[in-house]
């Protein structure tokens, strides 16, 4: 019977004819020297699968603990800023002078027509 060891000495890139011949050129004590490294080998592996073994046993994983609060229902409250703040920051931040005269017009255009539609719906409730 060939050992593992003999096996892959013998699949070494060699054709099937020299693999044959190779198995008759084998002497008996070469068959012996490799049978006994062969064991040898298969007893030095067999300890470390032990060893591993133990050592995975031994090894305690850390616990994450459940975040109890993740689900939690929190109020939460918008800032409540004014809209003409907005304005003023967005139009100081910008460098550009026309820029920011065209953001004040818009704006003030957009408050005169929202206070004329305001007065328009007062005066159409008052009417009815």
């Amino acid at each position: 019977m060939i050992t593992s060891i003999e096996r892959n000495q013998l699949r070494m890139s060699k054709s099937k004819k020299q693999i044959q011949d190779m198995k008759k050129e084998l002497s008996e004590e070469d068959r012996l020297r490799l049978q006994t490294i062969d064991q040898a080998l298969r007893n030095l592996s067999a300890p470390q699968q032990e060893i591993k073994e133990v050592d995975k046993i031994n090894e305690v994983k850390t616990k994450r603990h459940y975040n109890k609060n993740k689900y939690r229902d929190v109020e939460r409250e918008t800032a409540q800023v004014e809209p003409e703040d907005v304005v003023k920051n967005t139009f100081l931040a910008h460098p550009n002078l026309e820029v920011m005269k065209f953001i004040i017009d818009k704006h003030k255009k957009t408050k005169m027509i929202q206070r004329q539609f305001q007065k328009n719906q007062q005066c159409n409730l008052i009417h009815v």
